[in-house]
């Protein structure tokens, strides 16, 4: 592609530790039509430093109306529609609080993890959506959005990954819909067998954008404006959200407890309209959804990187 051949090129020149110097060259970017000002707009939302030289917003709290207008509107060219699965949310990257000190165990501890960029499907995933992909059925919630009562190997099988053959719980997140309480919080976690089938159990789909050309041609302080300029995404592989990935969608960069804010709303229906900071819908107290990896403590996990 055209573009990556200039960022190639581009890159093949010394660039400044310099923040102001660093700014010049993102507005050379933006300029030059290789980066959606939107993006850089939203980067500087959410702290990031270069982009509030180009872009210095005027508080220190991200405007959550343009956030989640850039991140869920195709027509900023962030957010896209994926011809199966819908709607689907771009979440960029950044730092967030994951995980709680105050509530269950394997919540703990609470920490800062920096979550590379990646989109998540809008809503959950639909009876069509699924079947649509040559999926085997389930039931539907009660109000006809969410296909549930479907297993993790069902999933893998579809999405055209590998199924599971042993006993290991997958993790799921977001709590169901049955539950009417404040115990429905975003940082929540629970797992399954991989071939549980449960009322409770729905999914939506995840895609992070291949970064391999990006960090072997381009300076890192670009890499988060460049990922929704890479070919189609539509045409490229899905599979479940991590948890960290799911957590950050729902509580965003401040680590809310739930995606709408602190306080818990009581009225399904109310809830159910609410959407996380980046426009996603549903990610808390509706059915628990399924997550990519296997459940384990949090005290205990290997993969878990904590910032200093």
């Amino acid at each position: 592609m055209d573009i990556q051949r200039r960022h190639r090129e581009r890159a093949s020149h010394q660039f400044s530790d310099d923040l102001q110097t660093q700014a010049s060259t993102l507005v050379d970017f933006i300029r030059s039509g290789d980066i959606n000002p939107y993006l850089v707009q939203l980067q500087s939302e959410i702290g990031h430093p270069v982009a509030n030289l180009v872009y210095p917003r005027s508080n220190n709290t991200p405007n959550e109306t343009i956030t989640q207008d850039l991140c869920s509107n195709p027509d900023y060219g962030l957010a896209y529609d994926d011809p199966i699965w819908g709607r689907m949310c771009y979440v960029p990257a950044g730092s967030s609080i994951i995980g709680s000190n105050t509530h269950y165990d394997d919540e703990k501890p609470q920490r800062n993890l920096f979550i590379p960029t990646f989109y998540i499907q809008q809503n959950l995933a639909t009876p069509s959506q699924y079947h649509q992909t040559n999926g085997i059925g389930g039931y539907e919630v009660e109000n006809g959005q969410a296909i549930v009562s479907i297993s993790w190997n069902d999933i893998q099988d579809t999405l055209g990954l590998p199924i599971s053959n042993d006993t290991k719980a997958r993790a799921n997140r977001g709590g169901s819909w049955d539950f009417s309480s404040s115990d429905c919080r975003a940082s929540g976690r629970g797992g399954f067998t991989p071939d549980a089938r449960d009322v409770n159990l729905g999914f939506r789909v995840v895609l992070s954008p291949p970064q391999d050309f990006l960090q072997s041609s381009l300076p890192s302080f670009l890499i988060p404006f460049l990922l929704p300029s890479l070919p189609s995404a539509s045409s490229l592989s899905y599979r479940l959200p991590l948890e960290n990935e799911f957590e950050r969608a729902a509580r965003g960069w401040d680590g809310r407890i739930y995606p709408w804010g602190n306080d818990w709303i009581q009225d399904r229906a109310e809830r159910l309209l609410k959407p996380s900071p980046w426009g996603i819908y549903g990610l808390c107290g509706e059915v628990w959804q399924w997550c990519q990896e296997e459940y384990v403590e949090r005290r205990t996990n290997p993969t878990c990187q904590c910032e200093d």
